[in-house]
C-alpha cells in the first residue's frame, strides 16, 4: 500500500478521524476455543464465532487500526514534541545572544563585546548541532515525507541528489532556475523522480 500522507501528523489525523471515537470505546479478550482474541467492543454483544469472523474479514476495521498503531503513535509524538521544544530552545538562546551582542556593540567595552561574542558563537553552534530532518524526511528540514529527488546534472553527469518533498523541490527547482537565468548559479539540467516507498507500517524516526 501506497503512503498517501504527506507526514506522520497527518497519519496518525487520518487514523483517529477514521475511527471515529464519539461513543465510549473499551478493549477486552475474546475466545475462540483456547485461543485468546484482542476484542474492540463499542457497544455490541460479540460472541467467539463473531469474533472469529470479524478477524477474517478482509475489510479495515479503523478503531483497531488506531488502538494498533497508538503505541508508536504515541512514541513518534512524544519525539517529536521534545525535538521541537529543544529547537524551540535553541532558536530562543541564539536569539538572545544575538540581541546581547547588539546591546555589547552600541554599548562598547572591549571585555564584555568578546565575551558576548563568544556567546553568541556558541549559541549558533548549539542549534546547528540540531537535525533539521530524520531519515526519510525531506532535506529542507518542513517535516514532511521526501517523496521526490531532485537531480542536478552537467555536461551529462549526475552532480548533485536530493530528497524532498514535491513541494519543497518544485520551490528549490524554481529559485536555482531563476539563479540560472541571472548568471549566479552554474548552468544545469534538473529533474524530478517519485521515490518508491514500501508499503507497510513502521516506527518514524
Amino acid at each position: 500500500m501506497t503512503n498517501q500522507h504527506l507526514d506522520m501528523l497527518s497519519e496518525i489525523r487520518a487514523r483517529v478521524a477514521a475511527a471515529n471515537l464519539t461513543r465510549p470505546m473499551r478493549v477486552r479478550v475474546g475466545y475462540e476455543g483456547s485461543r485468546h482474541i484482542p476484542l474492540i467492543d463499542y457497544g455490541e454483544r460479540l460472541d467467539a464465532e463473531v469474533v472469529a469472523r470479524t478477524f477474517e474479514q478482509d475489510k479495515p476495521w479503523p478503531r483497531a487500526e488506531m488502538l494498533a498503531h497508538a503505541p508508536s503513535d504515541l512514541r513518534w509524538a512524544i519525539k517529536e514534541i521534545e525535538y521541537l521544544r529543544s529547537r524551540v530552545a535553541a532558536l530562543s538562546h541564539f536569539a538572545f545572544a544575538v540581541e546581547r551582542v547588539r546591546w555589547a556593540l552600541e554599548n562598547p567595552e572591549l571585555a564584555r563585546l568578546e565575551r558576548r561574542r563568544a556567546e553568541e558563537a556558541a549559541a549558533r553552534q548549539a542549534l546547528l548541532a540540531i537535525p533539521i530532518k530524520r531519515e526519510g524526511e525531506c532535506d529542507s528540514g518542513c517535516r514532511r515525507y521526501a517523496t521526490h529527488e531532485l537531480i542536478t546534472e552537467r555536461d551529462g553527469e549526475v552532480v548533485r541528489r536530493e530528497q524532498r518533498c514535491e513541494e519543497c523541490a518544485r520551490v528549490r527547482m524554481a529559485g536555482r532556475q531563476s539563479a540560472m537565468e541571472a548568471g549566479l548559479w552554474p548552468a544545469a539540467t534538473m529533474r524530478l523522480e517519485p521515490i518508491a516507498r514500501p508499503g507497510g507500517e513502521g516506527e518514524r524516526g
